[in-house]
């Protein structure tokens, strides 16, 4: 009826060493642990931090440039100097004006997260397995497609219409 259990106390096959590497290597062999389910988090905690030191080194010009009112480059930008037509003249050479640049992009982003999905001809989530990896301006898809063929603009829109929406439920 009742079992005797019995705690089997013989040493390891080999002596563990009395070191941190050696006491680390015989919990390895008794957790059955690869060096790879160490070394692989590893490395991709040491890239996230990498990528964190970079996105850190690009914010830091960008603040001592808005501080300094350097929204004067996008007078020269091609791509973005319409941005400042849509400046009324009346704030254009106020100290306000780069406050009313912030509100301009900030709407224009909220506009496109809210209105864009529901103009754009491509489903952001649909496969199309003969547009895989189409390149820019292919065939309508202006920022080309992924991997499956999904168009990376209206996926682009959609993140940023679930960013929106995290950043208004964290304010």
């Amino acid at each position: 009826m009742w079992r005797r259990y019995t705690l089997d106390m013989t040493p390891p096959a080999s002596p563990i060493e009395p070191t941190p590497r050696g006491v680390l290597r015989h919990y390895w062999r008794v957790a059955g642990v690869r060096p790879w389910d160490i070394v692989l988090p590893t490395v991709l905690v040491l890239l996230a931090g990498g990528f964190e030191a970079m996105s850190l080194g690009l914010l830091l010009p960008l603040t001592s440039a808005v501080a300094q009112n350097s929204f004067d480059f996008l007078g020269d930008s091609p791509a973005f100097g319409w941005i400042l037509a849509l400046v009324p003249d009346s704030v254009a050479d106020s100290p306000s004006r780069d406050a009313f640049l912030v509100v301009i992009i900030v709407a224009l982003i909220a506009m496109a997260a809210l209105l864009g999905p529901l103009l754009l001809p491509y489903d952001p989530i649909s496969i199309d397995w003969n547009s895989v990896r189409a390149g820019l301006f292919t065939d309508g898809h202006v920022l080309g497609t992924d991997d499956l063929g999904r168009d990376r603009f209206a996926r682009l829109l959609v993140g940023t219409r679930v960013t929106l929406s995290v950043a208004l439920a964290a304010a």
